[in-house]
């Protein structure tokens, strides 16, 4: 592994599991407080969750968003392991651990977790709100919004051409100005808007395929591995990778993940993916978005 890489492996099997309990007023440590978080911010709030999004592609959202009357506090949240969609975004929205899940590996009822939140703070469930794509306008009487956008998970499903495709892709998605157009909705009615995403994004080499897939299989996923107790380490002997110490992850399962660079796939391909264990996958965007003058 490079230097940076075992550096990193290294602190999250001493100090990830004391996040859980860790408490930082100018960010949520962990995703799973992202919703307690923002209940503490203000009245009415929006949280906007871009699936996938690393620094990197927040960045070039901020690139575009220059010219425009917007400002970014930036911080970040620690995702979970492994870093993939089905265990992380249940955790921000559900503000639960991914090892409190009843289906930890399903987002089946990832809006019914939302709401359940927002009920158990006093809010009535006529006030919150929770919809995967871009909105335009909300009922009347929403306090709280929750908003999946999925346009980096797509690229990532898509792109052929590495990290500058996903920039172009993402560069001309923001350009059409349908974010700008939902941001400016919310902050001119009112509400506090927050950004974050439920994992990042990076650049790995395939090393094969597997002829019996794991029980965790997410297309654009190349970078973890997950199995049913019973069956640990299924064809694994093939690969470079590591098992998970478990931290936070439901019980009855076994995860691996592999090393920098690497990942399955149609061998010697090279996959922008997600799953494993580096910083650009885990430590993920978390910002609070304003007007420019307040």
């Amino acid at each position: 592994l490079p230097l940076e890489s075992r550096a990193f492996v290294s602190w999250v099997n001493q100090k990830y599991k004391m996040l859980s309990g860790t408490v930082d007023r100018k960010r949520p440590v962990l995703l799973s407080k992202t919703a307690d978080f923002i209940r503490r911010a203000a009245d009415k709030v929006a949280l906007v969750v871009m699936d996938g999004m690393s620094f990197e592609n927040l960045f070039t959202i901020q690139r575009e968003f220059a010219d425009r009357d917007f400002s970014f506090s930036t911080n970040a949240s620690f995702s979970f392991f492994p870093t993939v969609t089905a265990v992380a975004r249940q955790s921000v929205f559900s503000g639960k651990l991914p090892s409190e899940h009843a289906k930890p590996f399903s987002l089946d009822n990832e809006e019914r977790q939302w709401i359940e939140f927002w009920k158990n703070e006093g809010f009535a469930e006529s006030e919150v709100f929770f919809h995967k794509g871009i909105v335009d306008a909300l009922p009347a009487n929403t306090k709280v919004a929750g908003i999946v956008v999925n346009i980096v998970d797509d690229l990532m499903h898509s792109e052929l051409q590495g990290f500058l495709g996903i920039q172009h892709g993402l560069s001309d998605w923001v350009q059409n100005g349908s974010l700008a157009t939902m941001l400016r909705m919310f902050i001119d009615n009112g509400y506090t808007v927050f950004m974050t995403s439920d994992h990042g994004n990076t650049s790995a080499i395939a090393k094969g395929r597997f002829s019996k897939p794991s029980v965790l299989v997410e297309s654009a996923s190349r970078r973890a591995v997950l199995y049913d107790a019973s069956f640990d380490a299924r064809e694994l002997d093939k690969f470079d990778v590591i098992r998970y110490s478990g931290t936070y992850r439901p019980e009855g399962f076994v995860a691996y993940m592999f090393n920098a660079d690497s990942c399955y796939g149609d061998s010697g391909k090279e996959y922008i993916t997600h799953g494993g264990m580096t910083l650009e996958e885990a430590v993920v965007p978390f910002v609070r978005i304003g007007g420019r003058n307040g």
